[in-house]
């Protein structure tokens, strides 16, 4: 069975990761990394061994149909929209700060230019903040576990417990936050690793993105 770790970039999918591998002793999966492929972005093994990632064998979806005949449970990691309506969990950041964090990945790690208006309005890979949970619809959707980035960081305990409950599982750890190493080894994947909105942003950029993601900031209590 697959249980999905969905987001939209940069909003804390590969910081639930390492909490499963971590605290849970729990590996996963990303969609987008097949054996055959490097590691994801060239990263170190230590690195990869932090977050449990790890790789399936031949093409997505023969990995795919196995996992899902499989009763046991396999964790998934996508940015894409739903594929099927199985178990998942859901991890979203204040959008400002996640696609302000995507706009830097894309200039970086992409190298790809990539000005505010167009990562606000969808003009990547995987479109934008708003419309990808419009397709996921966490709040009403069966069978997901909606993760808050900002509680990850700022109450991790209560975060692990809603997971341990969520997947049925017990720890096996107690958690020791690694993002100061990852950063330290990778500080333009783990660039701030905090909950706050930049003082970076300016008043115009805040303006372009309250107009187009304006809805979904008030719904999940990020805007008044």
């Amino acid at each position: 069975m697959i249980v999905w770790l969905a987001s939209f970039p940069r909003s804390g999918n590969t910081l639930v990761r390492t909490v499963l591998q971590s605290v849970f002793g729990l590996k996963s999966y990303s969609k987008y990394e097949a054996k055959a492929s490097r590691s994801p972005k060239g990263m170190a093994d230590h690195l990869v061994s932090a977050i449990g990632a790890v790789s399936y064998d031949g093409d997505y979806p023969e990995f795919y149909a196995s996992a899902q005949a499989d009763p046991g449970v396999t964790v998934v990691k996508t940015h894409d929209q739903p594929e099927d309506g199985g178990k998942a969990i859901y991890v979203v950041r204040n959008g400002l700060v996640a696609t302000d964090s995507y706009r830097h990945y894309r200039i970086q790690i992409d190298e790809q230019h990539a000005p505010w208006p167009e990562i606000v309005n969808g003009g990547t890979p995987f479109n934008n903040w708003s419309l990808h949970l419009d397709a996921w619809n966490p709040l009403e959707r069966p069978d997901t576990l909606l993760l808050t980035y900002e509680a990850l960081v700022r109450e991790p305990t209560a975060a692990h417990a809603r997971i341990a409950e969520f997947l049925d599982v017990e720890p096996v750890a107690a958690w020791i936050d690694p993002w100061a190493s990852m950063n330290a080894a990778r500080p333009d994947f783990f660039r701030r690793g905090q909950a706050g909105v930049p003082d970076t942003l300016t008043g115009e950029e805040i303006e372009i993105f309250m107009a187009r993601h304006g809805e979904w900031m008030r719904r999940l209590g990020y805007a008044p």
